[in-house]
């Protein structure tokens, strides 16, 4: 998907991901200067765009963002062990406002700290707006080399667009305490 990016836009990603929205250095310096380093932190604040961007401008990154699709994943997510050996992360994936050809991402669950790729998921959004449900599998002792609790362990899910260039985000998935703990922790107690 990254490959494609490149190849459609012509340029390198992680050096400007408003090379495709905004053209005006000037409106880019302001953007940066507000702590917004992409097309997914300036959608979460489109009341404030008209504070950095004025004239024909305005009307052009506007009107690109209100066609970006939006997409929502329960804030109650969470991933839990299923095993001694796996863990699962299951999720409602919600969106609207996608094109109407379609779009694909890529749902992609790792560890925070080591960086480690735990599930790959790819997603295409065919309808303009929708739901899918979403299970991601992985490796439990990869995730958690060590064998203290699930408390305090976070998993980190990207979003990678394939079309939408500086569109991507993270987030921080908690591990919960599981069925499978509890029982464990009954059995070690009897």
């Amino acid at each position: 998907t990254r490959a494609r990016q490149l190849l459609e836009k012509r340029t390198m990603i992680q050096n400007d991901p408003f090379a495709h929205v905004i053209t005006s250095n000037d409106i880019k310096k302001k953007l940066k200067n507000a702590n917004i380093r992409n097309v997914f932190d300036l959608s979460l604040r489109q009341g404030d765009v008209k504070n950095w961007i004025k004239g024909k401008a305005l009307t052009q990154t506007m009107n690109y963002l209100k066609k970006l699709p939006k997409i929502s994943i329960d804030e109650s997510t969470h991933a839990t062990r299923i095993n001694p050996q796996q863990g699962c992360l299951k999720f409602d994936l919600t969106w609207k406002q996608g094109p109407k050809g379609g779009c694909s991402l890529d749902l992609i669950l790792g560890t925070p700290r080591l960086g480690f790729l735990l599930h790959r998921t790819p997603v295409f959004l065919s309808q303009t707006e929708g739901e899918k449900a979403i299970e991601m599998t992985f490796d439990w002792k990869m995730a958690f080399p060590s064998t203290s609790s699930s408390s305090n362990k976070m998993l980190e899910l990207r979003c990678i667009w394939e079309s939408y260039i500086g569109y991507d985000f993270q987030l921080q998935i908690p591990v919960m305490e599981d069925y499978y703990d509890s029982v464990e922790l009954k059995k070690s107690q009897a």
